[in-house]
């Protein structure tokens, strides 16, 4: 006999749920995610089948990374709930696209500052400061770049005025580095001409960050990061 006490309904209907195998938390606890991760995840639906999926054939490490990567999108989204116009945008298939180009990463990148950038970037791809941007390629851009790289992107020396009397002199190794921030279009590299064959090899260009550079840094931020570096 059905109980009428309202009370007991929402238990039983909680068992029931619980019980379905179609109830993501539970599935995902049955795929060896943890039960932080399962009740981030049951917030996105769409998410979480395309997760449900990939683990059934990932190792174990592929959930850590996962857990870190999905803790600081969450923790984002929070900090940037004021400029998200439509929380939807998480469920469309762009958002998808974004976050299938992350996972596919997430098995061969272990550096944890990374991790954290990943889960920035999804944040941050629902954000309307970066409406107008092309948040794809801002993605793929991360997944190329090494923690040297985009290290390097950061460097203070990039956001200086220097003048051509006193160029800067750069070493072999970041000669390679910045020649493929330029390639990537994240750098600007002006060459220094002169007489006698201008200067010599690392003291013959300069390298500032484009346009393009500073959004992508922006992007890839929390927003305690990108509020320092405007300031």
């Amino acid at each position: 006999m059905a109980s009428d006490d309202p009370v007991e309904i929402v238990i039983q209907q909680a068992r029931v749920e619980l019980e379905e195998e179609s109830y993501l938390p539970s599935r995902l606890l049955r795929l060896g995610v943890s039960c932080v991760a399962a009740a981030a995840l049951a917030r996105h639906p769409v998410v979480s089948q395309i997760v449900a999926t990939l683990l059934l054939a990932s190792p174990p490490r592929f959930e850590e990374r996962f857990i870190r990567v999905l803790e600081e999108m969450d923790a984002q989204q929070k900090r940037i709930e004021d400029k998200i116009p439509d929380k939807r945008f998480y469920e469309s298939e762009e958002f998808q696209t974004l976050f299938w180009l992350i996972l596919e990463r997430l098995h061969t990148t272990h550096d944890q500052k990374k991790l954290k950038m990943f889960g920035d970037a999804l944040a941050n791809s629902g954000s309307s400061e970066f409406r107008d941007d092309d948040r794809e390629q801002f993605i793929r851009v991360l997944r190329d770049l090494s923690r040297t790289e985009l290290e390097t992107l950061n460097d203070h020396r990039l956001k200086e005025q220097v003048s051509a009397a006193k160029p800067i002199q750069y070493d072999s190794a970041e000669l390679t580095r910045f020649s493929r921030l330029v390639g990537m279009g994240l750098v600007h590299e002006q060459r220094i001409s002169g007489l006698d064959g201008g200067p010599k090899v690392g003291r013959d260009r300069i390298y500032a960050l484009s346009d393009f550079g500073a959004s992508f840094l922006r992007f890839i931020s929390d927003e305690n990061e990108a509020t320092q570096a405007q300031n």
